[in-house]
């Protein structure tokens, strides 16, 4: 399952790592090389949203998101990382981008009709402060390389019952 919010920042980033992709591999921009192979992801990607998952667009209010962060920029340790994020990732803040804290505000909507729902992500935003938001919001954030180790927990939990 995931939101539209979702939806619409997996194309964006699928622009931009495209874009990157050629930038390296082509020294020169080519330009239908590249709308070709954003054609053939977008194609691909489509198709995964309309197979596997349930794209459900939510109206959520990321206020309580928003005042997380704000919490967590008091606490030093916790600043700490959202400091070396706004570096890593070049943004002029220390606050996650209004899309993160949207995607996750929406989370916790599917979260209180799926008490088993997990939040995948690769983004530090959610991954370095996973324990903080599980706790403070209830949402179960489990980063992308986790992934392999969680189903294998599952499937092991799902084999003893």
């Amino acid at each position: 399952m995931a939101s539209s919010t979702v939806r619409e920042e997996a194309d964006r980033q699928l622009i931009s790592t495209v874009n990157n992709l050629v930038d390296r591999a082509i020294s020169r921009r080519r330009y239908q090389f590249r709308i070709a192979i954003i054609a053939k992801c977008r194609g691909r990607l489509n198709d995964l949203w309309g197979r596997l998952l349930d794209v459900r667009t939510l109206e959520c209010d990321a206020t309580v998101v928003r005042m997380f962060y704000q919490a967590l920029l008091k606490d030093s340790p916790s600043r700490a990382k959202l400091e070396k994020l706004k570096k890593n990732k070049g943004r002029k803040e220390l606050m996650p981008e209004d899309s993160d804290m949207n995607i996750l505000s929406e989370a916790m909507t599917l979260r209180s009709s799926n008490a088993d729902l997990h939040f995948i992500s690769k983004d530090g935003d959610f991954t370095c402060f996973a324990n903080e938001i599980e706790n403070r919001l209830g949402v179960k954030t489990l980063a992308v390389q986790d992934l392999i180790q969680f189903t294998i927990k599952l499937e092991s939990a799902g084999n003893q019952v």
